[in-house]
């Protein structure tokens, strides 16, 4: 048997895997979706070519004091640097450059952007980027130059245009010493100092700026990046691909994993049963174990025997209950294949449909359903008179009761189980279980009988459990097929009567939410929890197949050859 895992917080990083391998085929298409698009975006883009002048900032030199070299005021340094963007951008700065640069015949555009950049001292310099951007490489730089240059000339114009106006100012109050005391006194000598080095700072103005490095005529275009853009619809693609992947993944209630059922559920794995194949849901077929018994589904029973013989180690339980979250998971199958299983090993077994308003034992056994458990309920018929005896033998196939018995053509076999006709009525318990002449095995059947109008009350009534206390008494289990528990409350009924539960779950047909509510009434239920009963992928019933095909080859002993 498997224990249940504890369910831990979170995903864990196998878990994480997982997600993405079911949901891999989402996540490759949209990486491919996203790769093509940029790739076919890139290739259809006009290529751009970009060339940047380079404008180095340049304080001016103190010309009134030469001695003390050049000084940085780093505060007027900044605001002229982040001034740049927006100066390039004016109309005195456009017009001038678009006057130089002349008639061109494509577009451009031209930014401004600033850096930090180290001289060979270490020490550094404030550099500023002017980048023209054309489908034209020379128009590129010739664009970048004609703004680079016609900034400079505009920031020495406008640091002459100051100066020339603080010169006239100070010329005028020269003026105004007109005697000759008056300019031979020092504050007139002063004032003439002044003026000539306001006139030398009007010749050596620069606007503190200078192109150090023009601008030159890119050979490859810097757009479209057909590798790059690629790359980064690629990169988005699986990127969004993944957080799509996570987010169906919480919205997906499909169970992935046995992990999953057990963490909801929280009980032992007593077996696991491969699902069987489309041909094979019907009727008498249905039972592996009569019909197939060396295949592996009747192996998989048969280690579900095992299984619940060890649970039962005690022999505390004597009867049990077969259920599942909805109908058409695999419950009744299960019952008739391990009753059948359980018969075959040498014990006295009863199999009974407790499912009133959708019976299916009767179908997979082939037997009829006019007499069971409802007639016995309303008293209608004696509980001996409503038994059917089965006798069971491997390879063989399952009949109906009647006159006579009938041979049907399912499965691999090719023999008969007779059903005992239905003039036996009113079988004793001697004869029930008394082996057959042909060494078969015998099977006591309850089926459900005529569907009653109110199958919830006769399942809940204190006849229903004296009818399953009766079979203990005489068999050695009693199995127990009922309705889906969450479907309606027949299953809640029963449980009060029965030792213990096995619950059934096809991971295909339930849903995390079904388990949740499962696993809450599972809790309430009065009896002991056998463990649960996984429907499995027909992949997943290779084990089975590989080592019941396998077997010591008669023509060479000691050789192992695979059927």
């Amino acid at each position: 048997m498997t224990p249940p895992t504890e369910q831990t917080d979170g995903l864990s990083f196998r878990a994480y895997l997982r997600v993405v391998a079911r949901w891999k085929w989402l996540i490759v298409a949209l990486v491919i979706f996203f790769g093509v698009a940029a790739f076919a975006y890139a290739r259809t883009r006009t290529p751009l070519y970009q060339a940047a002048a380079q404008l180095m900032y340049e304080p001016q030199v103190n010309v009134a004091d030469l001695s003390s070299g050049i000084t940085i005021d780093q505060t007027q340094e900044t605001a002229a640097i982040e001034s740049v963007p927006t100066i390039i951008g004016t109309k005195a700065v456009s017009q001038a450059a678009q006057h130089q640069l002349g008639s061109v015949d494509t577009w451009y555009t031209v930014t401004a952007q600033t850096q930090l950049a180290a001289d060979n001292s270490g020490n550094y310099s404030s550099i500023v980027l002017v980048v023209g951007v054309s489908p034209s490489a020379s128009v590129a730089a010739d664009a970048a130059n004609a703004y680079a240059q016609s900034f400079v000339n505009w920031r020495q114009q406008r640091e002459q245009k100051q100066l020339q106006q603080a010169a006239d100012v100070l010329q005028k109050t020269l003026d105004t010493y007109t005697s000759s005391a008056a300019r031979a006194s020092s504050e007139y000598l002063m004032l003439q100092q002044e003026y000539r080095n306001l006139t030398i700072l009007m010749q050596t103005a620069n606007g503190n700026f200078s192109v150090v490095i023009p601008a030159t005529t890119p050979s490859t275009p810097f757009s479209p990046r057909t590798l790059r853009t690629s790359a980064v619809g690629l990169a988005g693609g699986l990127v969004l691909g993944l957080l799509l992947a996570f987010l169906l993944e919480q919205f997906d209630t499909r169970l992935r994993s046995e992990d999953q059922v057990l963490s909801l559920l929280k009980y032992p794995v007593l077996g696991r049963i491969p699902r069987a194949a489309k041909k094979q849901m019907s009727g008498s077929a249905m039972v592996a174990t009569l019909t197939d018994p060396s295949g592996h589904v009747a192996e998989a029973f048969r280690i579900l025997r095992g299984n619940l013989d060890f649970v039962n180690v005690d022999g505390g339980v004597k009867s049990v209950l077969i259920t599942s979250s909805a109908q058409r998971e695999g419950k009744s199958v299960t019952a008739c294949n391990l009753a059948a299983s359980l018969a075959l090993s040498g014990k006295r077994v009863v199999l009974v449909d407790g499912d009133l308003r959708n019976p299916h034992i009767h179908i997979y056994l082939g037997l009829k359903n006019a007499v069971g458990l409802s007639s016995v309920l309303v008293h209608a018929v004696t509980l001996e008179d409503a038994l059917v005896r089965v006798p069971l033998a491997p390879t063989l196939h399952v009949g109906s009761p009647g006159n006579e018995p009938r041979v049907h053509s399912a499965g691999r076999g090719t023999g008969v189980v007779k059903v005992s006709p239905s003039d036996d009525a009113g079988i004793s318990t001697d004869r029930m279980w008394a082996p057959e002449a042909d060494g078969g095995v015998p099977l006591a059947v309850l089926t459900s009988g005529m569907r009653p109008p109110n199958a919830g009350e006769l399942v809940a009534s204190v006849r229903m459990k004296s009818v399953i206390d009766e079979l203990a008494a005489q068999a050695d289990i009693v199995l127990i097929d009922a309705p889906a528990m969450l479907v309606v409350g027949d299953t809640m009924a029963l449980a009060s009567g029965v030792d213990g539960v096995v619950y059934v779950v096809d991971p295909d047909m339930a849903r995390r939410p079904m388990l949740v509510r499962a696993a809450e009434q599972l809790d309430q239920l009065p009896c002991r929890k056998l463990g649960v009963v996984l429907i499995t992928n027909r992949e997943s019933s290779r084990y089975y197949t590989y080592h019941t095909q396998s077997y010591e080859s008669p023509e060479k002993p000691g050789k192992w050859r695979r059927k």
